[in-house]
């Protein structure tokens, strides 16, 4: 083997060891399963599309993984009224199913409370997570791609 090829061969198992070694550090405590509930604010307030305002939920809230937030049209519980608003979908996640799903379900509840208090704004508690699945850490789109990469090319 030439000295290039050795420095080449070095150089591959080097990367080779960090990607594995990036992989297993991110999943390394990561949490298995991922539940989702949503919270419905009305009137409709851009204070809710902030990135401050989904950090300090992310801060403030144990097991968030992230919020989704969007414009949406909901009803007022005890009422037929159609209201514009703020659709925030909540994704908790946890190391058990039903931690994840108590995660998002006790976010939602004290999300809507917080956010009468601090941003004015009425929210109520639209769907409570009834079931988690298994969070991947990398998306399904990824692994895909992956496995098409993976794949050797046939034979000319």
């Amino acid at each position: 083997m030439s000295r290039i090829s050795k420095r080449f061969a070095a150089a591959g198992a080097i990367a080779l060891t960090a990607g594995l070694a990036l992989v297993w550090l991110g999943s390394a405590g990561a949490p298995r399963y991922q539940a989702r509930s949503r919270v419905f604010a009305t009137p409709y307030a851009t204070k809710l599309f902030s990135r401050g305002f989904e950090a300090r939920v992310s801060q403030d809230f144990p097991g968030v993984l992230r919020l989704e937030v969007g414009a949406g049209f909901g009803t007022v519980p005890n009422s037929a009224v159609l209201s514009t608003g703020v659709d925030i979908v909540i994704i908790a996640g946890g190391s058990t199913a039903d931690e994840a799903e108590s995660a998002a379900n006790d976010c939602a509840t004290r999300l809507s409370g917080a956010v009468l208090t601090n941003y004015g704004v009425t929210s109520y508690v639209t769907d409570l997570a009834d079931s988690a699945h298994d969070y991947a850490a990398f998306p399904e789109a990824l692994h895909a791609a992956i496995r098409r990469l993976s794949r050797r090319a046939p034979p000319r």
